[in-house]
């Protein structure tokens, strides 16, 4: 039998957020691995060195949810490199509001797996809720059979409104009092192993350049003109293009949105962004928060 590293590291993190245990990897192994799959990591002749191979293997999966995340869910002992510590345990000694966001962290796996059953048009909604946890003002959903490729709208301000205190602000800063931004997005609501690819992210300047042409000469579908008026689109602004979805991006998605100025927000992202604010979910008491289908569902519309 050969062992699947990635497959397994995966798997330790997915439980240690769903149990709430970490400790030594061989004990970790115990937890999630297959009856032979577990053996292998116990003989006395390979044994240490799938260990090494497998800590890399894990150190490497918390690296990459680390760096989408922006939270590490886990971190090693310094005197003990087998020895995981998981920071988001409960704990009696924090604050309320710091027990409450490590209780949602706690979600995570569970939330993103509510996340991937959702109905589309569901989390066609769920998105302009994500807008406007990145502060856009106001948003707007488009109807699927005339949305041109676009799903939801929101318009994101550069700056408070100016005030009379804005004559002390300097030239400048009062033109970019006045730019507002209109972030337009894609959702793509998909199975874990279904992985956005080049193709989706290459399409989606296209997607732009067409509604605003369409805005010039008058061919732009009713539905998409009443949306970018509501959110107050105005030509003046800059264009933010977003593709979000529930599973993840190829490695080659990745570097052609880059290239193209493209955001990209994953499952695990959306999930964060919607835990670390609350979204979606619901507090039974301090340190105690569930996910279910019905709360997710009420908070998408």
């Amino acid at each position: 039998m050969q062992v699947q590293y990635a497959r397994l590291a995966k798997r330790i993190l997915v439980a240690v957020f769903e149990r709430g245990e970490a400790g030594e990897l061989l004990e970790l192994v115990q937890l999630v691995a297959q009856d032979e799959e577990a053996e292998l990591f116990f003989d006395s002749t390979y044994g240490p060195r799938r260990i090494v191979t497998l800590r890399s293997r894990l150190e490497q999966v918390i690296q990459s949810f680390e760096s989408r995340t922006m939270a590490t869910p886990l971190e090693q002992d310094e005197s003990n490199p087998s020895f995981f510590i998981f920071r988001f345990a409960d704990d009696d000694a924090l604050t309320p509001e710091e027990r409450n966001l490590r209780a949602r962290y706690r979600l995570h796996f569970s939330f993103l797996a509510l996340l991937q059953e959702l109905d589309a048009t569901l989390f066609e909604h769920l998105c302009a809720r994500v807008l406007e946890l990145v502060g856009c003002e106001s948003v707007f959903v488009t109807r699927s059979s005339k949305d041109e490729g676009v799903d939801c709208f929101g318009r994101l301000p550069a700056a408070p409104p100016p005030t009379p205190s804005a004559l002390k602000m300097s030239p400048f800063a009062r033109v970019l009092a006045q730019v507002n931004s209109l972030l337009f997005g894609q959702a793509k609501r998909y199975a874990a192993d279904h992985r956005i690819d080049v193709g989706v992210v290459r399409a989606m300047p296209g997607t732009w350049e067409n509604i605003k042409n369409g805005l010039i000469n008058g061919t732009v579908t009713p539905d998409l003109r009443a949306g970018l008026e509501y959110v107050g689109y105005e030509a003046s602004d800059s264009v933010v293009r977003m593709v979000l979805t529930t599973s993840s991006f190829t490695a080659g998605a990745v570097k052609t949105a880059r290239t193209l100025g493209i955001v990209g927000l994953d499952g695990d992202q959306i999930a964060q962004l919607l835990l670390e604010a609350g979204g979606g979910v619901q507090q039974i008491d301090v340190g105690d928060w569930r996910a279910d289908e019905v709360t997710l569902a009420a908070y998408c519309v």
